[in-house]
């Protein structure tokens, strides 16, 4: 999301933002495996032109680098646009001493037709942190 910010074209192909809240439930007490579910958002953001198509910045289209930041016409400056879902996940949740793996699975319903082809409709994160 930050190279997005910086409007580094070269090196943001498809940034993403996920949101998400549930519950945990641990089916059995004494073993630390919990299972968590809960609806979500997921925004995927992608620079366009002005034509809505991919923006391709002009030093991947001429394979040259160039310095020339002189010309802001808004032919040149590409908006960023954010596609949205709606992502339910359902994962497990496993602790060991203070640390926890977790892998969660992620259905996403576009929230626009168009969007559909921008946004893969399943996801699997595997994740790994620290429990207080």
């Amino acid at each position: 999301m930050f190279k997005a910010f910086q409007k580094d074209y070269a090196e943001v192909e498809k940034p993403e933002l996920n949101v998400s809240f549930g519950w945990t439930i641990n089916p059995v007490s004494s073993f630390p495996l919990w299972i968590f579910f809960g609806p979500g958002y997921t925004g995927i953001g992608e620079f366009v032109d002005k034509n809505g198509d991919r923006y391709v910045g002009e030093e991947e289209e001429e394979g040259v680098e160039s310095y020339d930041t002189t010309d802001d016409s808004d032919d040149n400056n590409p908006t960023f646009k954010i596609y949205s879902a709606i992502s339910p996940e359902v994962g497990l949740l496993g602790k060991i001493g203070p640390i926890v793996l977790r892998y969660t699975f992620q259905y996403r319903f576009a929230i626009s037709k168009e969007y559909e082809d921008k946004i893969k409709s399943t996801r699997h994160v595997f994740g790994i942190g620290f429990c207080f």
